[in-house]
């Protein structure tokens, strides 16, 4: 059966702000308009008559596509929802979290810390919880090794304890002392309908 739609409102800043959101510091999220074209679009396939070309990165990058965004959390911030089961209905099996995020500056080799993570907190009728932390990391950066400016897309799976009523599930975007922030194009939270 598979999915619903996605329940976060403003997943992809595409109000141009952070409405939806409750942001902590004050001031520490904003959205950005994209100016950039992403790696994903260094050649966009089209046709030309009875022919096919391509447009090429440096043309793109030209043309400056507008109207998208993305969110930009600094060093030290957070970004967060909660949804009511009076929006999600009944308790599913599970909730799928898909994020598309990338770090500005990968981690030092020597920085075991995770700098960056979504929160995820599935809070019962019986005052239980269920946390679940997806990490945000790039990868290590060493000579020769540049892992920084570009797309990560992370897909996980939140399992519902057996038996217990979901009240509420809060999502929550972290960053913690992460040099240069961390740019998030969406965030999803879908309920299973199976």
């Amino acid at each position: 059966m598979g999915y619903s739609a996605n329940y976060l409102t403003n997943p992809s800043a595409e109000t141009g702000d952070t409405s939806g959101w409750t942001i902590s510091p004050e001031g520490s999220v904003t959205a950005e308009e994209k100016t950039e074209v992403g790696e994903e679009l260094a050649a966009i396939k089209f046709l030309v008559g009875d022919r096919t070309g391509w447009i090429e990165r440096p043309t793109l990058l030209e043309m400056q596509l507008t109207g998208a965004y993305n969110f930009l959390l600094a060093s030290d911030a957070s970004m967060s929802q909660i949804v009511t089961s009076g929006t999600f209905g009944s308790t599913p099996l599970d909730f799928k979290v898909t994020i598309a995020y990338k770090l500005v500056n990968a981690q030092d080799l020597w920085d075991a810390n995770i700098r960056a993570k979504v929160n995820i907190v599935i809070s019962y009728t019986d005052g239980g919880q269920d946390v679940f932390v997806i990490p945000c990391v790039l990868g290590l950066t060493y000579p020769g090794r540049n892992l920084a400016n570009f797309w990560i897309y992370i897909e996980s799976i939140c399992t519902v304890a057996n038996g217990k009523t979901a009240s509420q599930v809060s999502i929550e975007i972290e960053t913690i002392s992460l040099q240069d922030g961390l740019l998030v194009d969406y965030i999803e939270l879908r309920k299973n309908l199976g």
